[in-house]
């Protein structure tokens, strides 16, 4: 997450607005005008000044004018440089998000000759541009998003699978930030690439408990999901419904899905996989043990048969 601040002045786009093909994120501005005038202020004089023109009919009569010319255009600005409620999602390369247009031009001398001032001698100043600090928020893009309850053997598997160096440990939220780890599938070169974010736990899409639904924008834009479901835990299933239910049907839709059982070296190991593996169908799951590299290729043909 990235917060640069943008001031604006002129017409155009901001320089870090166009994105590159690996980095999207949403937007969020907070707007502010500054060094702006009032409506039928912002006159600029030759030869004579403020208080001389004042004391002209002429030229209040103009200047009411001119005051809702302001009015206007200020309502114009307003309405071209809002920003929605809930942000930007900038997420592709060829289409260019104008964030902010900026103030109009000034008005010349020229725009204020009547048939009786043939040569003005004032004009008005450009309309001020917008502050703007945006806050991005970005998303890590992968083929694939590993998901699963803390200390299911995510970043274990990321390691074995790739030459990701991932934090291991034997306690919960090892994993603090996203890793992203490029798979090999053989000598051609093919490859694709694999996230793996915080654990999630149950209750964090309700009340907001642990990280991990914090950082699931990292995967949100993922071809496919990789549930990590640990087999020395008492109920494997049940773990698995709780990372559907926190994942929810919007995240999950269009995925393609596959269920990795870790720690398959456990005693009881095949019990609680058979179990898993009847209630995650028509999903494919496959067993392995990360840390002893056992199937870890049976892993890693899966994973490419869902990323591309």
């Amino acid at each position: 997450m990235v917060g640069p601040a943008a001031r604006r002045s002129s017409r155009g786009y901001p320089g870090f607005v166009d994105a590159t093909e690996d980095l999207f994120g949403d937007v969020n501005v907070c707007l502010q005008r500054e060094g702006g005038y009032d409506d039928g202020e912002g006159w600029l004089f030759k030869d004579r000044d403020e208080a001389y023109h004042l004391q002209r009919e002429y030229f209040l009569k103009l200047k009411e004018r001119v005051r809702f010319f302001d009015l206007i255009a200020r309502r114009r600005e307003e309405q071209a440089d809002q920003v929605p409620a809930g942000g930007l999602d900038l997420d592709r390369v060829d289409e260019p998000q104008l964030l902010l247009r900026g103030g109009a031009g000034g008005l010349g001398n020229m725009h204020f000759q009547t048939a009786t001032v043939r040569n003005p001698r004032f004009a008005k100043r450009g309309r001020a541009g917008i502050d703007a600090h945006f806050l991005l928020e970005l998303r890590l893009l992968a083929d694939l998003g590993l998901v699963g309850l803390p200390n299911a053997g995510k970043s274990t598997l990321l390691g074995a699978i790739s030459r990701a160096q991932p934090r291991v440990g034997h306690w919960e939220f090892t994993t603090l930030t996203p890793t992203v780890g490029t798979i090999l599938t053989g000598i051609s070169g093919d490859s694709f690439t694999v996230a793996d974010i915080p654990g999630i736990v149950a209750g964090a899409s309700t009340e907001g408990r642990g990280l991990g639904l914090d950082f699931l924008r990292h995967v949100e834009r993922s071809g496919g999901l990789v549930f990590i479901v640990a087999l020395d835990r008492p109920d494997p299933v049940a773990d698995l419904q709780i990372l559907l239910q926190e994942m929810g049907p919007s995240r999950m839709r269009d995925k393609n899905v596959l269920v990795v059982a870790t720690k398959a070296d456990v005693d009881d190991a095949e019990q609680r996989y058979n179990a898993l593996a009847q209630f995650a169908q028509p999903w494919k799951t496959v067993p392995c043990c990360a840390q002893k590299a056992q199937n870890v290729q049976a892993v890693i043909n899966a994973m490419a048969e869902i990323a591309h």
